[in-house]
């Protein structure tokens, strides 16, 4: 199923589609699902719906809206969820258990941080079924800043992607070549996890982290750190690799954009569009281990070149957004699947499934090894 619409200001909507829900204090669905195709609804937007429909809700968040919407398969709102901050600029909005919402937008004032770019947030809100606020997260200073994506743990942990300032000097001292990197540096990613407040006042506590600047690689200039012959570490991030649309001195190096979590493996997938590939870091390792080689990717897709082992002629992603795996209980669990956008042409949709040694040893998974069980053209 399509979703095309034309807007005349700009609009990003993050659309989820639920195929089972908490009940809900507002009014319940229609017996049936009601479809007039190609349907345009002040409130909703441009839907096409028909009888191939599949029943659920979508979860709605506009950038330029303070509220977030649940709607039903006639694009009617069912319930909604206002900011407790009131503000706007929302990225991610993901409904929990219970009626409640994760929400990502930007803080209001807009903080003071020299990190500026597509996708950027600063605050996390976990909002009640009822709209107040159960706690918060802002993380938007000349350090750090929150990005794009998101999740909530099963244990009740945030995991949130974050630019992380790298200054030139540091750049270059580890092998960033110094005509692409700017006075105000490089802002690779890391993932930052916190716990909940225990008591009330008390702010949200960092238990576990993995940073992008731990693991790199290059094959620029051998008398520095991190060196290694092209192709030779598949597990680590090549500095100086930029992707096809992406500008060789951006400081958002790799932009990432997407973050799901595998339970049965504790494993973290990760999308990062200006490497044009999605990769797998191990959770279940300690916030220590996850600085060294123990650290290091445990697989990656997509885009062969970023790692020095291929060419364009064997990349498949192209600016992919939304990579998840399937959950447990549903047909292909633990296969991921992603959206590849395209830039021009037809976008894509690819389910992979990562070829494990076996059993639920969270490192099972292989690196670089994989299957394209299946691909869709929109």
């Amino acid at each position: 199923m399509l979703f095309r619409s034309r807007v005349a200001a700009p609009l990003f909507a993050l659309m989820l589609l639920l195929t089972t829900a908490a009940p809900l204090a507002a009014s319940a669905p229609p017996e049936a699902p009601v479809c007039e195709m190609m349907r345009v609804h002040a409130v909703s937007g441009v839907i096409f719906c028909d009888d191939r429909t599949l029943e659920g809700y979508a979860i709605v968040a506009a950038m330029e809206d303070t509220d977030t919407f649940l709607v039903d398969q006639r694009g009617e709102v069912v319930k909604s969820w206002p900011s407790p901050a009131g503000t706007e600029g929302a990225t991610v909005a993901r409904l929990l258990d219970g009626g409640r919402l994760l929400r990502a937008s930007i803080p209001s004032p807009t903080p003071e941080t020299d990190m500026s770019a597509g996708g950027e947030t600063g605050l996390i809100e976990i909002i009640a079924a009822n709209g107040s606020l159960e706690w918060e997260i802002e993380l938007a200073n000349g350090e750090y800043r929150f990005h794009h994506d998101a999740i909530m743990l099963p244990n009740g942990n945030v995991v949130a992607i974050a630019w992380e300032y790298m200054s030139r000097d540091e750049a270059i001292s580890l092998g960033r070549d110094e005509e692409n990197v700017l006075e105000r540096g490089l802002w690779p990613d890391a993932l930052l996890e916190y716990a909940p407040p225990v008591v009330e006042g008390e702010e949200p506590r960092l238990v576990w982290s993995w940073h992008a600047k731990d693991h790199l690689t290059q094959s620029l200039d051998s008398g520095k750190a991190n060196y290694a012959s092209s192709g030779s570490q598949p597990g680590r991030l090549d500095i100086n690799y930029a992707g096809p649309n992406m500008v060789p001195n951006d400081p958002d190096w790799m932009h990432c954009n997407g973050l799901d979590y595998d339970p049965v493996h504790d494993h973290l997938l990760v999308s990062c569009r200006g490497l044009e590939e999605i990769f797998i870091v191990d959770h279940g390792i300690s916030m220590r281990d996850a600085e060294g080689t123990a650290g290091d990717l445990l697989w990656r897709w997509g885009n062969p070149a970023a790692y020095g082992r291929g060419n364009e002629s064997d990349q498949y992603t192209i600016t992919q957004h939304d990579a998840r795996f399937i959950p447990q209980g549903y047909p292909h669990a633990g296969d991921i699947t992603v959206f590849s956008n395209g830039v021009t042409g037809d976008s894509s949709v690819y389910r992979i499934s990562p070829i494990r040694s076996g059993g639920s040893d969270r490192k099972s998974t292989r690196l670089n090894s994989s299957h394209l069980v299946i691909s869709y053209a929109v």
